[in-house]
């Protein structure tokens, strides 16, 4: 459910930006995304409660010392891996959608909308998946179907009626990974959850980084 906070924001922040930039330039979008961000600072402050007992402390040393775990590192890689591959292929979305399927500028928010809704659902039946089947499990599976899916995807983006339908999946198979990932490094990283756990979000944005 946390993560369904990511997929909403691709759902909706994503073509919102979009439109943004083409209405009133890029930079803009930037300064919404400022005010969006002070907005959600207060929203942090007042509405997520405190601790009520104190916790025990965290010892460094014993959250790194999972780092000594090889599937740790091979969670890690997974992820940078899955994501570098799927927005590797997005960075040039929209370039696709107007110079090769031949789509209107003006629908590219529209689609982007349509990508965003495969996010949230594949989102939430990674999760179900990742619960009742196992991480691994359902990691080669969507992982499989993700490539296939960017592989068609690359043959077929002429036609817009087939880039509307694997764009979406591209989306849901993407974020499928999710949950699966997150929850197959925590299960390696035995009680240094919360280090192995950030530094997937870490490994997240490096596939990002990377496969721009």
């Amino acid at each position: 459910m946390m993560f369904a906070g990511l997929t909403t924001s691709n759902v909706l922040g994503v073509p919102f930006g979009t439109f943004i930039g083409q209405q009133f330039g890029w930079r803009a979008t930037f300064s919404v995304i400022t005010v969006i961000g002070v907005v959600a600072m207060a929203g942090v402050a007042l509405l997520v409660p405190r601790p009520r007992a104190a916790t025990a402390p965290v010892r460094l040393r014993e959250e790194v010392a999972a780092f000594a775990h090889p599937q740790v590192w091979f969670s890690l890689l997974l992820t940078v891996l899955g994501y570098g591959g799927m927005f590797g292929a997005f960075t040039y979305i929209a370039f696709t959608l107007t110079e090769v399927s031949g789509f209107a500028p003006g629908a590219v928010p529209w689609l982007l909308v349509l990508f965003g809704v495969g996010p949230f659902a594949g989102n939430l039946l990674g999760g179900r998946a990742a619960d009742r089947w196992r991480p691994d499990a359902t990691l080669a599976v969507v992982l499989t179907a993700l490539t296939l899916v960017l592989t068609v995807f690359a043959l077929t983006a002429a036609s817009q009626v087939m880039t509307v339908v694997w764009l979406a999946l591209m989306g849901a198979f993407g974020f499928a990974t999710v949950p699966g990932l997150q929850m197959r490094i925590m299960n390696y990283a035995g009680r240094a959850e919360t280090l192995a756990s950030g530094t997937n979000i870490a490994a997240f944005n490096l596939g990002n980084a990377l496969g721009a």
